[in-house]
This record gives C-alpha cells, structure tokens and sequence, in this order.
C-alpha cells in the first residue's frame, strides 16, 4: 500500500492518523537503542559499587593492622622491664638487647625498633634500623614533647611509617626514653593490587578510581591515609558500540516529523487564511454582523457554523447591553442630580481665565451656592472664589491637575450671594479609551457646619487637655494618682502621680507581682485578700497600708478601689493611690504631743497634790516633832519612856525627808542655783556609793576635756545621782555588772530651757548613768516616771525616786531620756544647761534647814507673841514651846480674832506670826491688814511648804520672815529670837 496526500477534502483527522503512526514506529526503534544503553550504564555502577565495597573491606583491614602496631608499641614502652632496663646501666645489655631482637615482628607484622634514652641516645635496637636526618629530627622533637607522635616519610624504597612512643618511669613519673618504631607500609599493610596514598585526591581522577580512607588510629590522627584501586572494565559493550545506530534514528525521526509537518501546515493554512479574511471582515463592520463561509475541510466547515451561530448570540447580546447601558447611565444621571454632594464636570484643558470650562453641574451645586446650572455651564470655578480663598491650596490643586493627578484639599468658596463657605472637595480625571483625560469630576461637601464643630471639638479638647494638666497639678500637690487593673490581662495600670508615689519614672508600670510587693510585708497579704474578693466578688476596699517605695523610703498610702462589671463579672478594678505619709507623721506627732501633754498634766496634776499633801504633812510633821521635844524637856532622863520619845522622833524626820522628796518632785522646793562642776559631784557620790558596793559590781568615770559648770542645786543634782547609782546597783546585785558614769560636752546644744528665761542656753553638759543588768522591757520603760511605781520587793523603795530625778531635771531646764533593752542593760542620759552666760546666785530668801543646836535658856520673858494658826494642835504646840521659853504668847485660830486684837492694841505684840495656808484669808492677806493698821509691827510668816513664789509674795507684802514649819522645834525659837533683837 502507497501513502499519499490526496488534495481532495477530507478528514484532517486520518492525515494525523498516517502521520501519528510514521511516527511511532521511528519513535519505538530509537526507545530500543536507548534502553540497551541505559542497561549497560547499570551494569558498569554495579561493578563500581561492589569494587568500592572490596576497597573499604581492605582499609579497614589495614586501620586495624595499624591499631595492632601502635597498640604493640605502647605495650613495649609501658613494660616494666624496658623502664627498669633505662634507669639501670646494666640491665641493658643483660635484657633489653636480647629482648628487642626477640621482637622482630607484630602480630606477623615486620617492624624494626630501636630504643634510646631521654636524650635520644640509642641504647638498643633489633636490626639494621636507620633514620635520615629529617626522620631524626621529627623523633628528637616527639622524645621532647614526652607524648605519641607519627609521620609518613617518603624513601627510594617507598613509604615508611614512624612512630614515637615515650618511655615514662612509674615510679617518677618522668620521661626516661623512647621506642622508635620504623616500617615499610607497603610490606606491613600487604596492600597488592591496591595503591596507598597520603593525603587527598583531585576530583578529576575520581572518575576512574575507587577510593576509602583508613581510619587511623589517635596517634596518627593528624595523617590522612587513603586506599585506592582502579576501576575495572564493564565485560559488555561500549557507548560506541551503539552511538551509530541511535544517532541515525535520531535523523531519520527529525526529517520525518518535518516532512509531515510541512503537509499539515500547507493545508491548515489555506482553510485558516479564508477564516483570517472574514475576521477582518468582522471586525470592520460596525452594523450588521456578516457570515462566515461555509467550506473547506469537515473541521472547517464545522468551525465556520458554530463561528456563525456564536455571531448570532454577540449579537443579541449586544442589543441587550446597549439597552442596559443606557437605563444604568440614566440610573447614574438621577442619582448624580439628588446628590447632597456637589458634583461639578470641567473640561479638562483649562482654555480660559476663568480655568477649566463647567460642563454639568448637579441640583446639590444650585443648593449650595445658589448659582443655576444655566448660569455656570461654560465658565470656570473660579467664580466660587473669594477674598479669604486660601491662594496656597488653590496652587496646590492645579499643580496636581497639571500633573492629571486626583487631588483632594479643603476650600473657602462664596454662595452668589457672597456668604463664605467652607467644603471638602475630590477631582478625579475621566479618561477615554486611549488613557487620555477628558474630564475632572469634582465632588465636593459642605463642610462648614463640620468644620465650626471641629473647631469647638479643638477648644473643648484644648480646655479638657487644660483642666487636666490642672488636674494632675492639684493631684500632684495632693499626692493622689489613680491606677487601673485589667482582669483579663492582670497588667495594672499607673498615672505618672501613682508613679511618683512609688518613687519610679512614668510611665512604667511593673507587673502586679512586683506593684504588690511595693506593700510592707506585713500589709502585703491584706493587699493580696482584697485584690482576690474584689475580682471574685466585686467587693470595693478603702485601706491605709504602709509602702516602701522602689529607693527604699517608707511611707504610708490610702489606696482604694471600685470593680467595673459587665454582665455581672468584673472585668476592671479602678482606683487611688494617696500619700499619707505627711498626715500619718502629723498624727503620730500629734499623738505624741498629746500623750506628752496627758503626762505633763498628769505630773502637774500628782505635783499639784504632792504640793496639797506636803503642806499637811509638814503641819502634822511638825506638831508631832514639836510635842515630841516638848515632852522630852518635861520628862527625866532616866525614865524608859525617853526611848519611845527618840523612836517617835526619828519616824518624823524620816516622814519629814519624805516630804521633802514629794516637794521637790513637784518642783515646788526652794532651790539654791549656782555654778558647780558635774565632775565633783559624780566623785563624790561614787565615793559614797563604792563604801557599801558589792565584790562583783564595779563603778567607773569618764570625764571629757574641758566640760563647762552647771548652773544647778547641788543638793538635787547630788539625789538625781544617788538615785540613779542606788538603782543601778540595786538591779545589778544579783548578776553582777559595771556601772558607768559618763559626763561630756554637746557638741550641739539640744532644745533646752534655761531656768532664768532671761538668758540664752549657749551649751549643754551631757551625764549618761548606764548599767550592764537585767535591763527593763517596754511596759516598765512607759511607767519608771509614775510616782510611788515601782518594780523593787515592799520595804525597799518607795517609787518616788525617778519620779524625783525626772522633777528635779525639768526644774533645772534639763532633758532626760532612757534607753534600756532587757538582758543588755540600762543607760540614763541627762543634758543640762553649761553655766556660761547664766545669771549669779539666785537670793535665798527662804531659811534653809539648818543643823539641830542645843536649846538655848530661857530669854523671852516679857516679850508678847501673837500667834495665829487655823491648826488647834499647832496652837497648842507654839503656845506651849513659847511660853517655856518665857515668851508671853497670845494665840488665835481665827484671822477676824487675830486682826481684831492688833487693831485694839497694835503696839502690845513685838512679834506677830501667823500660819499661811488657811481658810478664808490666807497668810499674806492677814498680814497686810494688819501692817495696814500698824506699820511698824515686826512679822512672820510660818508654812508647811515654802517656795519661790511665796516668797517673792511675802516680800512685796512686806513680811519681815518665812520660817519653815517642818524644822519648827528646832529653828522656831532662834528665829523668833532673831527677828525681836535678842541673842539667841
């Protein structure tokens, strides 16, 4: 059968077939010579994968031959014999030759030895081992090195392996030597029919050589050993066997497919070119759409008809979307012409002065700017504009229209009326199908109400912004900041004043760990159960915390908080942060300014009534002494009941001593002021105090350089001493101890009071009084002032004692603190005011107590006494005491009797004395009636308790005297005889 192309129509479809099946079977011959060639290049890796395998089988045979020589070596080196044979001159001769020609092989390995001391000296060796001078060099550098080495040399007779194996001593530890091992590797690693090589191979050569490395063992590790073998030659054919064959396929394939080819395309193009003719066609007409001819091929005439049924539904389509087209522009018109934006068409080359040509203009412009489209279509929208027109936005937009860029800006135009204005506009270009602008389209709102609302928007802002900077001003000043709690995120919040509180820059804000920890540990669970109700229960806090800021500064906070809820579960805590620390301070302060003043009302009050009680006491101190001497003088000697007598006179003195403590507690005690030295008086009671100190108590005085005088009562000073030393050791009796006496100058001056209020307190001299006892604890410290508390057993005080040294301190203008701390000790500091710059001696005006005398004998007759006392045992006492003393004595218990009886005879009485504190009409009162009446009656005043104020009383009334009740009986007598002018 003959193939040919026949010219007739017919199917494209079977001239493919023909062509298709040419093709093939050229396709399957040149598919077989391929896949013969594909096999044999298997084949040829095969053979090259399992020589590979041969290769690596022999490296690692001769890595363990070499593992076998080194660990050999080793084992020659650490052997006993060979390091005693080194350290023994005679051992190697007897033992290490012999033993080393015994070694000429390793495991079947021939090798060659040689054994030399630490300097490298040879000492023994097993053949005709030699080594060139590189080779030595190399083993002297090993030998020194003191570790294994290896190298590779080249020779005439190939490659040699050396080895350096150090020879250490046990007992030494020291180098003695080494073992020098030499050996040809070909003969060693028995590597026939394979090549050994050193080092690395270039890539070239790989193609036709297998090669392994040799795994080396450590003290060869730095050797690159490798172990090659050629390739060997596939037993099939070659590639040239069969490249003639395939490439001639290959050729006739080509001229093939192009011959078939060229047919196909030949036909195709003559059915197309008609079908390129009537495109054109198509393309060209613009009214009724024209046929496709109907012929050619079966597969052309089928095209043509479905080319012409499609034509037929374009054009249907076509009249559809026309008609869409134009109902959607109608659509766009009406919606453009009810827009509440002003929409404005220009032209788009400004051809004018007036700019671009309007050429449409919605019913929303007319509205806005009260121009009709009639009256701006054909002019430019420069006629919107006016004197406040901003001209810098006006360049801006032409610049972009210039650009034919959109443009978006912010205008002041003018209605036709010429009321401003203000809208928002947007060009944007209209382009045709050629990309070419045609138009701007310009929509543009009314902005104005906007823009006045933005405006007041800014100065609502700018006031908001204003009453906050306030704000945060009166918070700062109130030290108030706010925080908040986010509880999805449990991260707080801080203002910069909450912030400020904890002492951190804002507007950091720590993690609600670390802003909890802020708290005093002792507050820091409180914060912690708050926080958890109010997230769990929305239960709100108000607190007042201690805090302890990020430097470390304590202070006190009122921190409070409200819970925000949605849906009932909170989901924000919100709240303040206030420092308090100022108003803590001013309460504490205030609190202690209170209790000061409660004890200073106290001690007052208690002085008050020690003051009351004195006077009484020294009433009845003084009737008791007074009848008690009396009945003595009545009484013989020898009678027993002298001996109650004495008894009952020493019970009122001491009774009276108790008087004087509670006056002079009660600061109402004369005192004698004068300069004295601290340092005296400290000596003197130390003396008195070590005549009776135990064995395990000592006493000891520091005195520092030049302390100033005291202006002080040395009496008082000398008790404030006694007191505070008796305590001392008294609460050290029973363990023992040390008692310091401490006097120094203050360098600065504390807050004194001076005792005159005249002068000026330059400088102060500090007494510490310190013990090594027991010590108090804090609830015997807040009562050791109390008067009559005390901690000592019943009979061995009376509790007036510090309560006496804190009286007679605050009278001389002093200050005293305590300090003590249970089983450490107790210390008493006293600061008073340095005698510099303070007045002379005050004037005694007051009698002091004086030294009991002998009674003197009876002078008094024919001198007539008055005597007036609201006390009937008084009465009776002086009128007793007088009249043995031959005084003529006329007495009254009432002040209206006694002023009555000067006023009948003045000039009968040559004394007139009358007690001061009375009912009714005290003592100075009485007495000025009575000088009123006679001026020149000589007088005295008689009390239980005299001080400064009453003296300075009786004076300015004129009163010649002021006799002390409590030494009655024995100054009473000598002071009357001394106011009368008789010797007494």
């Amino acid at each position: 059968m003959t193939f040919r192309w026949s010219d007739s129509p017919q199917s494209l479809a079977r001239q493919f077939a023909w062509a298709a099946a040419a093709l093939a079977g050229i396709s399957v011959l040149l598919i077989a010579l391929a896949s013969w060639w594909w096999i044999d290049r298997l084949q040829n890796d095969s053979v090259k994968v399992i020589q590979r395998q041969e290769v690596e089988l022999r490296a690692t045979r001769v890595a363990e031959t070499l593992s076998r020589v080194e660990e050999r070596a080793r084992e020659l080196a650490n052997s006993p014999l060979l390091a005693t044979a080194l350290t023994d001159s005679l051992g190697r001769d007897a033992y290490l030759q012999p033993y080393l020609v015994g070694i000429q092989a390793i495991h079947g390995d021939p090798v060659e030895l040689m054994v030399t001391d630490f300097e490298g000296k040879e000492v023994a060796r097993n053949g005709d081992l030699s080594f060139t001078n590189t080779e030595r060099e190399f083993l002297m550098t090993s030998l020194a090195s003191g570790e294994i080495s290896s190298r590779i040399t080249k020779g005439d007779t190939g490659n040699s392996l050396l080895l350096s194996v150090p020879v250490i001593y046990a007992r030494t530890g020291t180098v003695e030597g080494s073992v020098w091992l030499k050996t040809s590797l070909t003969q060693l690693l028995r590597t026939d029919g394979y090549v050994l090589r050193i080092g690395e191979m270039s890539d070239p050569e790989r193609q036709s050589i297998v090669t392994a490395a040799i795994a080396l063992p450590p003290s060869m590790a730095g050797l690159s050993l490798h172990l090659d073998s050629q390739v060997r030659a596939s037993p099939h054919l070659s590639t040239a066997t069969y490249i003639g064959p395939l490439l001639g396929g290959l050729l006739l394939l080509v001229a093939a497919v192009s011959w078939v080819g060229s047919r196909l395309a030949r036909r195709l193009t003559e059915d197309l070119a008609s079908l390129s003719a009537f495109a054109d066609g198509v393309a060209g007409s613009s009214g009724q759409m024209k046929r496709a001819p109907v012929r050619g091929s079966i597969e052309v005439v089928r095209l043509a008809i479905s080319v012409n049924h499609m034509l037929d539904t374009l054009q249907a389509q076509k009249e559809i979307l026309e008609s869409e087209s134009r109902a959607r522009m109608q659509l766009l018109a009406t919606c453009i012409a009810n827009l509440n934006d002003v929409v404005i068409i220009t032209e788009s080359d400004p051809d004018h002065t007036e700019g671009h040509r309007i050429v449409f203009v919605n019913a929303a412009f007319t509205r806005v700017t009260g121009y009709t489209s009639e009256e701006v279509i054909g002019r430019g929208p420069k006629l919107l504009q006016g004197p406040d027109t901003d001209p810098t936005v006006l360049r801006h937009i032409g610049d972009r229209l210039r650009q034919w860029q959109p443009v978006t800006a912010e205008v002041k135009n003018y209605t036709k009326s010429g009321n401003p204005f203000w809208v928002s506009i947007e060009i944007v270009p209209v382009k045709d199908e050629t990309d070419r602008v045609t138009h701007w389209v310009s929509v543009e709102r009314d902005t104005t109400d906007s823009r006045a609302a933005e405006q007041q928007l800014k100065r609502s802002q700018q006031d908001l912004a204003d009453t906050l900077e306030k704000l945060e001003l009166a918070s700062h000043m109130a030290k108030i900041g706010s925080w908040e709690l986010d509880v999805a995120t449990m991260q707080p919040y801080w203002s910069p004043e909450t912030c400020r509180i904890h002492e951190i820059d804002p507007p950091a804000t720590p993690p609600l760990d670390r802003a909890i920890e802020f708290f005093a540990p002792e507050a820091v669970p409180t914060i912690k159960a708050a926080v958890q109700a109010a997230i769990a229960h929305g239960t709100p806090w108000d607190m007042e915390l201690p805090m302890i800021t990020a430097k470390g500064r304590p202070i006190w906070v009122r921190t409070q908080c409200i819970c925000v809820t949605d849906g009932g579960k909170v989901v924000l805590l919100r709240g303040a942060l206030q420092d308090i620390t100022d108003r803590k301070r001013s309460e504490s302060e205030r609190e202690l300014l209170e209790r000061q003043l409660r004890e200073a009302q106290k001690m007052e009050s208690i002085g008050t009534l020690a003051g009351g009680i004195a006077h009484d006491f020294n009433n009845i101190i003084a009737t008791m002494l007074g009848n008690a001497e009396l009945a003595r003088r009545c009484m013989d000697r020898e009678q027993a009941a002298l001996q109650s007598i004495d008894e009952i006179v020493k019970a009122g003195r001491r009774a009276r001593e108790l008087v004087r403590q509670i006056l002079t507690f009660s600061r109402r005690q004369v005192t004698d002021m004068k300069p004295i030295a601290l340092e005296s008086l400290v000596r003197e009671v130390v003396q008195m105090l070590s005549a009776n100190l135990p064995a395990k108590i000592l006493i000891k005085v520091n005195v520092g350089d030049g302390v100033p005088l005291i202006y002080a009562d040395s009496t008082q000073i000398l008790q404030v001493l006694m007191n505070l030393g008796t305590n001392a050791i008294q609460a050290m009796r029973g363990c023992g101890g040390t008692l310091y006496f401490s006097v120094e100058t203050l360098v600065s001056s504390p807050p004194l009071e001076p005792v005159d209020s005249g002068h000026r307190v330059q400088s102060a001299v500090r007494l510490i009084v310190r013990d090594t006892g027991p010590g108090m604890d804090q609830a015997t410290l807040d009562r050791i002032y109390e008067p009559f508390f005390t901690t000592k057993p019943p009979g061995e005080g009376t509790g007036l004692g510090l309560a006496v040294v804190h009286g007679i301190v605050k009278s001389h203008g002093g200050l005293i603190g305590v300090w003590s701390q249970p089983g450490i000790g107790t210390a008493f500091t006293i600061d008073l005011p340095a005698a510099s710059g303070m007045p002379d001696a005050l004037e005694q005006v007051a009698a002091a107590p004086k030294e009991k005398a002998p009674m003197p004998t009876k002078s008094g007759a024919g001198r007539h006494i008055l005597y007036l006392d609201d006390d009937e045992s008084l009465v009776f006492l002086v009128r007793r005491l007088l009249e043995l003393e031959g005084f003529k004595v006329t007495a009254f218990s009432e002040q209206s009797e006694a002023i009555a009886a000067v006023k009948a005879d003045g000039g009968a009485f040559d004394l007139v004395i009358t007690d001061f504190n009375m009912p009714g009409m005290n003592g100075i009162e009485v007495m000025q009636e009575m000088l009123a009446i006679n001026p020149a009656l000589k007088t005295a005043i008689a009390s239980g308790f005299v001080d400064e104020a009453l003296t300075e009383a009786a004076r300015e009334a004129g009163v010649s005297r002021l006799i002390f009740k409590e030494s009655a009986v024995e100054d009473f007598c000598s002071v009357i005889r001394e106011l009368i002018g008789e010797p007494s």
